[in-house]
């Protein structure tokens, strides 16, 4: 068996479970190593989604995918796996994130069974879970992980780091995705460049968003201070809800609502937007990966997550009463009407939200 050298790779490979933010991620990823190693990568999903495979639509020259759900999916991946013993690829585990039980035994057989490698990043101090901290990375063997510095690092420079570990130059460039421009998506919804107001105001989790009601105010407020401006809606069918109590008394002809079109639509609204508004979800990543003006109503999370790549954005968040797990999604918390919402984003004033919004709108 050949030794497993860095530049006798074919391909790198990377994992994505879905969700819109870590896939884009992915994405950047995979886009950085082609251009330190001009190699093309492949991407398995675990819930293939032809919304988030669209994402890679200007990079499908070195960017493919195979689903893994489903018998035929599950039948792809393990043909994909056994050709790697003949085929030598990097497989990539991007985020420092407890492995599931099919990962571990995917990587077992990469590391015995092929002439393949799997690296990753580790977490190191671990997670808060039952029995202790664990490591996230090291089940991939001796000399193939390095730390995950999420407290002093973006995810990108963590990405770096991976290229300079298995020999390859760091790309300087920071996060950047491309989009196909679809101009006929304005004329659906009735909108002109630079004229409206791009809203992602609903996150997957209730507690990384403002409440309805204050988001109400806001929006009046708003719409006073700009009475000139649209404002659109983007979300899925299940944030509608949200969505209209959030819109409740103000004028509906101000209002679009944009639910249901395509990744690159998507990203076309984002893009002629005079400025995005955010919270912190899926939805920030790609809008701040268009460098595009954005505030972003965060929560403090992780900092390898954060958006100051984008010099075009600007962050929200309150220290007040904030005290956030370094390496998970928790924060604490502060009840109101009966719900969790977590401090750093709940203890953001709302005239510091709208002082944001209008400075960001009318800077040149």
């Amino acid at each position: 068996m050949k030794d497993k050298k860095v530049h006798f790779f074919k391909e790198f490979v990377f994992f994505s479970a879905g969700p819109v933010g870590d896939h884009a991620l992915i994405v950047d990823y995979a886009n950085r190593f082609f251009e330190s190693t001009k190699k093309a990568s492949v991407i398995l999903m675990k819930h293939p989604s032809a919304f988030l495979q669209d994402m890679a639509i200007p990079y499908f020259d070195h960017i493919s995918y195979i689903g893994f759900s489903g018998l035929l999916g599950k039948l792809k991946m393990i043909s994909f796996a056994v050709s790697s013993i003949w085929i030598p690829r990097c497989y990539v585990l991007v985020l420092p994130i407890p492995p599931p039980t099919y990962l571990k035994v995917f990587s077992f057989f990469i590391r015995f069974f092929t002439r393949s490698r799997m690296v990753a990043l580790d977490s190191l101090c671990g997670f808060s879970i039952p029995g202790g901290p664990v490591p996230s990375g090291q089940f991939v063997g001796k000399g193939n992980y390095i730390p995950a510095n999420v407290s002093t690092e973006l995810y990108y420079e963590g990405a770096n780091r991976m290229l300079v570990f298995l020999g390859y130059e760091p790309v300087a460039q920071v996060p950047r995705l491309n989009y196909i421009d679809t101009p006929e998506v304005l004329s659906q919804f009735n909108l002109k460049d630079k004229k409206y107001i791009a809203m992602h105001v609903r996150a997957s989790g209730f507690d990384r968003s403002l409440p309805a009601d204050r988001w109400n105010k806001i929006i009046k407020e708003v719409c006073e201070k700009l009475p000139e401006v649209v404002l659109v809606f983007t979300g899925i069918k299940e944030d509608i809800p949200f969505i209209q109590e959030s819109l409740e008394g103000v004028p509906q002809e101000r209002m679009r609502l944009i639910i249901g079109v395509t990744m690159q639509k998507l990203l076309t609204v984002y893009a002629h937007a005079k400025l995005n508004i955010t919270v912190h979800t899926g939805n920030a990543h790609l809008i701040n990966m268009l460098h595009v003006p954005t505030v972003t109503v965060n929560f403090k999370g992780v900092h390898m997550f954060r958006f100051s790549y984008n010099e075009k954005g600007v962050e929200l968040f309150s220290p007040d009463g904030c005290m956030c797990h370094p390496l998970e999604r928790k924060c604490s918390l502060v009840e109101y009407k009966g719900q969790g919402y977590m401090a750093c984003l709940f203890n953001i004033k709302d005239e510091d939200v709208i002082k944001a919004v209008i400075q960001k709108y009318n800077e040149k």
